[in-house]
């Protein structure tokens, strides 16, 4: 069944025409044959936005900002004239992280908590004016007090805190709560200034009850009611009651997961409730990456922001009209996933946030298109086919760039005449896509991944490429607490599987091993199956070569050469000591690749190696100036990758004379 189609297909017709400032027209050549070639999407991203007033009274909106750097600071834009300033981040990011909750106070100031430190910003004075380092890591639910106190609870482990800006006091009462998985605590209500209410998940859901004047924390749902995956909501509706229930997490089955109980929160305690028949209130203005809050003081209102397009729309109440205006701010580009040629001899960069998908001509750099899209964490190259499959949701899809782009609204896919397909998705057996297989025949398309939040084994999807009908297998027929992370089709019935450990995002993780298996399509079970690589977690990337025979990577660190006929390891090498293979921020690796003479090439995130196939020896490898994050495409003899927000490419003739010391 088709879903959304719209993301994949009718945003597809038009194309952007986005601003080039980034994209180098040539690339910058080092002596070691590396080359940067700019920025591929010079777009930044919102993390939530308010539209509040600055110290003149004038209308603005503020903006959590994120790019390839992570959150990396807050936009405030007139809402009449487009003049914006920007407030970097006032202290130096420890890793990657970005803005999941942010809250307006009823002070007009703007809050928000991650990378390790909550942040109040003010519109009035257009900086951060508080800064306290924090518990790990980031808010994903935050709560303003009727006396002003603001309150967040953060991932992973249900962290906690609260300022008041009142007596500039600020208390990080750490984790709340103990877990063998990522916590996602995405909901929070307060009793006055008493009892604080969290509901977390996904693995399975729980309601904290936490007493800040005594410390005494509460975990309110029992054990043997907490079903996975679920979700823990707390939340005040309009009788004045708080209410709390499990609800089953967004992406489960809806067939097999219902609602939990209803219960009544009240001084640390639940009470047996029922549906309320009034609505939830909004007490804050708060929310999590989608907070948009669109209502001026002032009565306008906030149609469009957008920061692809960098212009805002806003409606006026007193002569009800619409008003466009443009406005800019300073990006170093979205974060890019991988790189792939098309049979159109352009380029394909996906962009992690926002989801575009870049087309770029490699002899031409500032020729460019952008193509809305889901977050392509994995792409294929088969003749005119260019296949996607795409977070969230485990979209799989078919893009064809040579041909022309069709518009589909029958609701279900048509082969012969759409461009691009989307065949459908496969959550939860696969939400976050991993890798991509095509059966030597090109009728049988194959996505593995890891599963829906808060789940443990993810499984395959198989698309009909004649039909476009999508089937899904689940772990529980495969291997049950791993997923399916790199694939390989030995024929048009045989599928080589390399698995992964890692359940889906906020699972628990339950397997020791990764798994080598063999999987016969049409009677649909595995043949064979063994676990060479003890105490690894993943099989990260795998290449049928011309002797039939497979070479692969185990863990990001070993090269392998695999035999399906004696189904036997027959050479193996550990290549750490040049480094650990490009992971592409554990989305979907592209790190293996053979050039037109027949050569085989390993991506590392320190630099390239060429490989012997035959013993899996390095033969070859020069230092990268910059981390490799993922690959990657050959033509003629320049091979493409990708790092932050940047196209790079590495002239492969370099590796001729390169020696195999580090």
């Amino acid at each position: 069944v088709m879903h959304r189609i719209g993301r994949y297909i009718v945003l597809c017709l038009a194309m952007l025409s986005l601003p080039l400032s980034g994209m180098a027209a040539e690339p910058t050549v080092s002596p070691d044959g590396f080359s940067d070639c700019g920025v591929a999407v010079p777009i930044g991203q919102l993390r939530g936005y308010v539209c509040t007033v600055d110290g003149e009274g004038r209308d603005v909106v503020l903006a959590q900002m994120m790019d390839c750097r992570g959150g990396y600071g807050v936009l405030q834009v007139d809402a009449e004239t487009g003049a914006s300033s920007f407030a970097p981040n006032p202290f130096p990011m420890p890793r990657w992280d970005a803005q999941y909750s942010s809250l307006l106070s009823k002070k007009n100031k703007y809050y928000t908590q991650f990378a390790d430190h909550f942040l109040e910003y003010d519109p009035v004075k257009k900086k951060f004016t508080a800064c306290y380092k924090t518990h790990p890591q980031m808010a994903m639910s935050m709560y303003e007090s009727p006396s002003g106190v603001i309150w967040a609870a953060s991932w992973p482990d249900c962290g906690l805190v609260s300022y008041d800006p009142a007596r500039k006091k600020f208390t990080d009462y750490g984790s709340l709560n103990q877990e063998n998985w990522q916590q996602y605590p995405e909901s929070m209500i307060g009793e006055g200034d008493g009892w604080i209410y969290i509901g977390l998940g996904s693995t399975r859901g729980q309601m904290i009850a936490f007493n800040p004047a005594t410390r005494e924390c509460v975990k309110l749902v029992p054990d043997n009611k907490r079903r996975n995956p679920s979700m823990g909501e707390v939340r005040r509706y309009g009788d004045g009651l708080i209410r709390g229930r499990l609800t089953r997490r967004g992406n489960a089955d809806p067939k097999k997961e219902t609602y939990g109980e209803w219960y009544v929160l009240h001084d640390g305690k639940t009470m047996p409730g029922k549906e309320p028949e009034a609505a939830p209130v909004n007490e804050s203005i708060t929310g999590n990456t989608w907070l948009r809050h669109n209502d001026f003081p002032s009565g306008r209102k906030l149609k469009k922001f957008d920061v692809g397009e960098r212009e805002l729309v806003f409606y006026n109440p007193t002569d009800g009209k619409d008003r466009i205006v443009k406005f800019d701010y300073p990006t170093e580009g979205a974060h890019v996933l991988g790189v792939i040629a098309g049979s159109d001899g352009r380029l394909y960069v996906p962009s992690m946030w926002p989801w575009l998908l870049a087309g770029i001509d490699p002899k031409n750099l500032g020729d460019r298109s952008l193509m809305p899209t889901y977050q392509d964490n994995i792409m294929l190259a088969d003749g005119d086919n260019l296949y996607i499959g795409g977070y969230a949701g485990g979209y799989v899809a078919d893009f064809q760039p040579g041909k022309p782009l069709h518009e589909n609204k029958s609701g279900k896919p048509n082969v012969k005449l759409d461009n691009p397909i989307c065949y459908g998705k496969a959550t939860p057996i696969v939400h976050r896509p991993h890798t991509l297989a095509v059966t030597p025949d090109g009728k049988t398309l194959i996505m593995g991944g890891t599963p829906g939040y808060g789940l443990t084994g993810g499984g395959l999807a198989l698309v009909d490429t004649t039909t476009g009908n999508l089937q899904t297998i689940p772990a529980t027929e495969l291997i049950r607490d791993e997923a399916c992370f790199s694939l390989v089709a030995l024929s048009n019935e045989l599928l080589l599987v390399g698995t992964t450990v890692e359940a889906g995002t906020g699972g628990e993780v339950k397997a020791k091993d990764c798994t080598l298996y063999i999987y016969d399509l049409p009677q649909r079970k595995i043949i064979w199956r063994e676990k060479p690589f003890p105490g690894k977690a993943q099989i990260s990337g795998m290449v049928r070569l011309p002797d039939g025979k497979v070479l692969g990577v185990a863990n990001l660190r070993e090269l392998f050469r695999f035999d399906p006929e004696t189904k036997k390891i027959v050479a193996r090498n550990n290549f750490e000591k040049y480094g650990v293979a490009a992971d592409a921020m554990g989305q979907g690796p592209r790190i293996l690749f053979r050039d037109a003479a027949g050569n085989y090439y390993l991506l590392l995130k320190t630099g390239v190696a060429k490989v012997n196939p035959s013993n899996c020896e390095i033969i070859g490898f020069v230092k990268s100036p910059v981390e490799i994050g993922n690959g990657g495409a050959i033509i003629d003899d320049t091979l493409y990758f990708v790092t932050g927000s940047h196209l790079w490419n590495f002239d492969l003739k370099k590796l001729a004379q390169a020696k195999t010391n580090k």
